[in-house]
Parts: C-alpha cells; sequence; structure tokens
C-alpha cells in the first residue's frame, strides 16, 4: 500500500498543510464466522494512544 497525491499537492494554498487521511479495508472470510474486529480492535487500541 502507497499514498498517492491529489488535487491539493497542485495548489499553493493547501500543500503545506497536513491533511488527515483514511485507510479503508475490506477482507471476505467467505463462510467462515470468524471475529477479527476484536482483535484488530485490540490491537489498535493498545498501538494508537490518544
Amino acid at each position: 500500500m502507497y499514498p498517492a497525491l491529489g488535487w491539493w499537492e497542485y495548489r499553493e494554498e493547501t500543500k503545506n498543510l497536513r491533511l488527515p487521511y483514511a485507510v479503508v479495508v475490506s477482507v471476505d472470510f467467505g463462510t467462515q464466522d470468524i471475529d477479527v474486529y476484536t482483535a484488530i480492535q485490540a490491537a489498535v487500541t493498545t498501538t494508537i494512544s490518544t
């Protein structure tokens, strides 16, 4: 996964701003009944301090 630049890079008033971004991931486990949310939530909660 690599970040991509967009229209804000080419505008003088926005090119030096820190802009928020998001990563959206979709995982298909087929017919498996797996609780991935709890494991990911625990990993992210302990990694990111607010």
